[in-house]
């Protein structure tokens, strides 16, 4: 597994404990939807498949509609994404803190409020770019 996809699964699970906390204090008696303690196991994998297919509707979207259009359409529905997600950003923060070793970037931002973060090798991308 990546960097990139290892921070990204990180994030995810992080978030989905703070959304498990968040339900649980909402509605934790409600019987009819899923339960509070499966959030940070689904939303990993979630994430996993809905981005990149948010990310193709995008692109084709974006190629009808315009781009005015698009990137207004665009932002509105990447705005709760990002959050859905940053909002577990504090958690992973605290980690990489104390133990760096588990977050496998060099930094890392308190609220990070992007849907992808890429973790690259700075002397591997200073190869390709010259």
């Amino acid at each position: 597994m990546g960097p990139t996809l290892a921070l990204h699964l990180l994030r995810a699970f992080s978030a989905g404990l703070v959304w498990a906390i968040v339900m649980l204090f909402a509605n934790g008696g409600s019987p009819g939807g899923p339960t509070w303690w499966m959030m940070p196991f689904v939303l990993p994998f979630a994430y996993l498949f809905a981005v990149p297919i948010y990310f193709l509707a995008v692109k084709f979207f974006t190629a009808f509609a315009g781009d005015g259009l698009g990137q207004l359409c665009v932002a509105v529905v990447t705005i709760p994404f990002a959050v859905g997600i940053a909002v577990g950003d504090p958690l992973v923060y605290i980690l990489h803190k104390t133990k760096p070793s588990f977050v496998p970037t060099e930094k890392f931002n308190l609220i990070n409020f992007v849907l992808i973060l890429f973790v690259l090798d700075p002397a591997k991308a200073a190869a390709a770019s010259a």
